[in-house]
């Protein structure tokens, strides 16, 4: 199951291939929907959000996903940064038991 926050099933359609697998089970929310009830009955391996969207950023979704005891792979959807390793430490940080990878979007999807 892949939880899906701050994006619609039409913004995902434009996303570079492999981001989600073509048979993953996806739900989406946006971001001040998230809740410990949410992530318990959806019970997601991977969370899946923009860097900065709707007023919250990613490293305040990290403390919330860790907060509401979220221990799976968190991809942060993001175009190319000049320190995204930093970027990545500083989400990671607040989050350690947190995976956290930046993926970099700026590729259009291939027809």
């Amino acid at each position: 199951m892949t939880l899906v926050l701050g994006f619609s099933q039409t913004d995902l359609i434009h996303l570079p291939r492999g981001i989600i697998s073509e048979h993953a089970s996806v739900h989406f929310t946006s971001i001040m929907a998230l809740a410990g009830n949410v992530l318990q009955a959806l019970n997601p391996a991977q969370v899946i959000s923009p860097l900065i969207s709707g007023g919250s950023d990613a490293h305040e979704v990290a403390l919330r996903l860790s907060n509401l005891g979220f221990r799976g792979h968190y991809k942060v959807l993001t175009t190319a940064l000049p320190c995204a390793d930093m970027v990545r430490a500083e989400i990671s940080n607040a989050a350690p038991e947190i995976v956290v990878s930046l993926v970099d979007i700026s590729t259009p999807r291939e027809a």
